[in-house]
């Protein structure tokens, strides 16, 4: 398989330098071959190499270096790509070879081991509860490439990915090729750097590109666990929790950045809400163009169709909305009905009257799920019409209306001043600020109706009443 790498990383090389050869000053391509061929034969321990390749660099004209410099970020990236690209082949090949044995390192590894090693079911349950993952989403000063290069760079994966079709017809083969020199062309005329530093928000919009895959992802990593946990646990009726969930620094982070002011965090945290309230309304209209089962061969549940009228007794404008979709099909009227919610609820402002049928949170959307998951697993073939559901319900779950959570980061002394004035209010000594026993506390809140008024902040410290989440340490 190293050959399809190495043939790959040749082919894109090749058309990178036919990119050279008709976009870069005359001469590019030739320089940029000589140092390459250097480089080489230095890594080879060729001294004369080295030194040859040191008095070419240095004999570089000014206009030439962010010639070279292009070419071979360009060839770094497509030689990245090509490595990705045959990551994913080499776990496929050895998913094929294991089958039906999952993958070595793999969820379906893991929970073979758990069996292995004679955990009983109830204990990778137990296990399963006490478990919580949450990656945290960063801005980093020193990444600086620009999400125009990243959008490049995936366009190219997708059409690389499609020219390893097998049922091309040449003519189609020839378009992705030229797909591909027009991606480099696009990519070459690019700015690799912006002209000033990003905002706050555009941090957060670029941490967004990523979660495009998260979206897609996080469904079937739930999906892959629970299915090796029926095999391996096969008479065990299994609850999967919520334990992977995200969080973000980005717009909350305001620890030494003057940028990030209280309005930078509101408008971060209504970013995040607008952006997962269009991924769940998009789909909500992809199930609702799938779902189209007929009354007459499959009809809707009772409850069902009672909570439908019940909303629409509620909101007089849902009658107008559903009235095009056919009286058959209910699910899809239905369906129109989450969907308007859903609108609706990315149409409410802070501090503003909330619109008529806006859900007030994600569990009100989980709920009428329910309603109609239990109407779909009513029908013959239930269980087949249900899976279209599991994966937005488990995308519900991990990103709910929030996508992340915000983890608001402040200098402690901020934290002090506040917990100060928290232990004053309820007359306990203030804090020693000067002390050496400085408290450190990691606090979501302080239940305040259960602490006593003559407890100090040493027995708080001492029998906490709080829930860890935020990480909040003073």
């Amino acid at each position: 398989m190293e050959d399809q790498l190495s043939a790959e990383i040749h082919r894109l090389g090749d058309m990178l330098g036919e990119t050279i050869d008709l976009l870069a000053p005359p001469g590019t391509k030739s320089l940029v071959e000589k140092i390459r061929s250097l480089a080489k034969a230095r890594r080879k321990g060729d001294v004369a190499a080295s030194r040859q390749l040191l008095e070419m660099i240095e004999g570089l004209q000014a206009h030439e270096i962010p010639e070279i410099v292009r070419a071979f970020g360009i060839y770094f990236d497509l030689a990245n790509l090509a490595e990705d690209r045959h990551r994913v082949r080499v776990l496929r090949a050895r998913e094929n070879a294991s089958h039906p044995a999952p993958r070595g390192e793999s969820i379906g590894a893991a929970v073979v081991d758990l069996r292995r090693q004679g955990l009983p079911a109830d204990a990778v349950q137990s296990l399963l509860g006490r478990l919580s993952i949450e990656p945290v989403f960063t801005a980093h000063p020193t990444e600086a490439k620009r999400r125009s290069l990243r959008e490049k760079i995936r366009d190219l994966r997708e059409h690389l990915d499609q020219l390893d079709a097998i049922n091309l017809t040449p003519r189609q083969r020839d378009q992705l090729l030229c797909e591909l020199r027009t991606d480099l062309a696009l990519l070459w005329q690019t700015d690799f750097l912006r002209e000033r530093r990003p905002t706050v928000l555009e941090e957060l919009e670029r941490s967004l590109f990523f979660f495009e895959t998260l979206w897609q992802v996080v469904p079937e990593l739930y999906r892959d666990l629970e299915l090796h946990l029926n095999e391996q646990y096969p008479s065990q009726r299994w609850e999967i929790p919520t334990f992977l969930r995200f969080a973000t620094w980005i717009g909350g982070d305001r620890d030494g950045n003057p940028n990030v002011t209280w309005e930078v965090t509101a408008r971060a945290m209504a970013r995040l809400r607008s952006f997962v309230l269009a991924k769940h309304i998009r789909q909500c209209r992809l199930l609702r163009r799938s779902l189209s089962l007929s009354a007459e061969r499959a009809p809707a549940s009772a409850a069902m169709l009672e909570y439908l009228q019940d909303s629409v007794k509620r909101w007089s404008l849902l009658e107008t909305l559903i009235a095009p979709i056919a009286p058959s099909d209910r699910y899809r009227q239905f369906l129109r009905m989450i969907q308007w919610r859903l609108e609706q609820t990315l149409a409410a402002q802070p501090f503003q009257a909330v619109p008529d049928g806006a859900y007030r949170n994600a569990e009100e959307l989980a709920q009428e799920l329910d309603v109609l998951q239990r109407s779909l697993a009513s029908q013959p073939g239930g269980a087949l019409f249900v899976t279209r559901l599991e994966s937005w319900r488990r995308q519900i779950a991990v990103f709910g209306f929030h996508a992340m959570r915000m983890d608001v980061r402040q200098e402690s002394g901020w934290y002090l001043s506040v917990m100060d004035d928290v232990f004053r209010h309820l007359g306990i000594v203030g804090i020693d600020r000067s002390a050496a026993d400085m408290p450190r506390l990691t606090l979501d809140r302080v239940v305040l109706d259960d602490v006593p008024p003559d407890r100090t902040p040493a027995q708080v410290r001492a029998e906490p009443r709080v829930l860890v989440r935020h990480h909040l340490e003073v």
